[in-house]
């Protein structure tokens, strides 16, 4: 499922009941989402996130390597989370860490 060129979206809320067969989700150009989408955790089939302009608090938020980072474990199963930012013609390109059980995944 692609999201793309949404300058006004900031949240987005994923009820557990819905999506479950989704594997992909990728945002694309959505400068104003600060957070993961809610209920992302239920969306237990999904292999990959990748997030393209995003807010640069939802970025520094999954930077932060720390085992109580809330928004790290709700992505927890996601087998590859991509983030990358072209902002002022700069790209750069980060791959989560994802922990299981305090190991790296």
């Amino acid at each position: 499922m692609v999201c793309s060129t949404r300058p006004l979206l900031n949240q987005v809320e994923m009820e557990e009941v819905a999506l479950r067969s989704i594997n992909k989700l990728w945002f694309l150009q959505c400068p104003e989402l600060k957070c993961l989408p809610h209920g992302i955790e239920y969306l237990k089939a999904l292999e990959q996130l990748r997030l393209v302009d995003a807010a640069d608090e939802l970025i520094e938020m999954l930077e932060q390597e720390c085992d109580a980072n809330e928004e790290l474990i709700k992505i927890s199963h996601i087998r590859m989370v991509t983030v990358e930012s072209t902002e002022d013609n700069f790209w750069r390109r980060i791959i989560v860490p994802i922990r299981v059980n305090g190991l790296a995944g």
